[in-house]
């Protein structure tokens, strides 16, 4: 039989060879990823079949009890954010108390007045 030349080559069983080799060589290089995608087509045919009914009924008290866990979960955040948040505010108002009795503290120094004479000079002003 005459090789027709102008036809594509064909696949030798050598390239056939290369070609299964490189990919045996990606498997065993990277079990990981093909775990991984397995994984993902099982997701998606999982995604794309029906549920059942016995499925429902199985995994009911799974599901019930998962959202159970998560609202209390919830419930233990937002109850610590609550104290956490009257911490700061507590934190926050003594702070600014203090910083506020210090620089009326300074003031009156600076001025050389104590509260008394400042209030009669304020009532002075006034009259």
């Amino acid at each position: 039989m005459a090789k027709n030349y102008n036809s594509p080559p064909d696949r030798t069983r050598v390239e056939r060879k290369s070609e299964t080799t490189g990919r045996m060589r990606i498997v065993r290089e990277n079990p990981l990823g093909l775990i991984l995608c397995g994984v993902a087509v099982g997701l998606v045919a999982g995604a794309i079949a029906p549920v059942t009914d016995m499925e429902r009924q199985k995994l009911r008290p799974v599901r019930d009890e998962f959202v159970e866990h998560a609202q209390q979960a919830v419930s233990d955040v937002m109850d610590h954010t609550q104290r956490v948040m009257e911490e700061t505010v507590a934190a926050a108002t003594d702070s600014a108390t203090k910083h506020g009795k210090e620089l009326a503290g300074e003031l009156q120094e600076e001025f050389g007045m104590d509260q008394d004479a400042g209030a009669a000079s304020k009532a002075k002003t006034i009259t």
